[in-house]
């Protein structure tokens, strides 16, 4: 993991108003996944790969090259609190990967995004942090 995950487990934690450190975040995450009887994922930023139109944002996961994420979204918005627009993640098996291309709201703003899983059942609902972001 790296800073940029750190600073989005913190990000998820407040926004949820839970004010837990990024490690107390990713540990109650995970127990909360275990205890609904579903399987737990870790995921670490990869990229994000910028245009005049869009932002092409990953994430990495070694559930998604086993095959426990089959498909999610990614949902992003100008403040984490408010992640209101929705793509679909393109997953990767074979790399592991997954990514999404969040259409530009207003140029040169900072923009917030977090991979929700929807799929298979397992996973439904599981998580990453909050990410921030900057379009040209």
């Amino acid at each position: 993991m790296t800073t940029d995950d750190f600073n989005a487990l913190n990000l998820l934690s407040k926004t949820l108003g839970l004010h837990a450190t990024w490690f107390n975040m990713a540990v109650s995450t995970m127990a909360n996944v275990l205890v609904a009887g579903y399987t737990p994922a870790v995921f670490r930023f990869s990229a994000d790969v910028k245009d005049p139109v869009k932002t092409q944002v990953y994430l990495r996961s070694d559930e998604i090259s086993s095959g426990d994420i089959t498909h999610g979204n990614i949902i992003y918005g100008l403040k984490p609190s408010t992640l209101i627009y929705s793509v679909p993640a393109t997953v990767s098996q074979p790399g592991g990967y997954l990514f999404g291309n969040c259409n530009v709201i207003t140029s040169g703003a900072t923009f917030y995004w977090q991979f929700v899983c929807i799929a298979p059942s397992n996973c439904v609902g599981m998580v990453s942090g909050i990410y921030k972001t900057y379009w040209q």
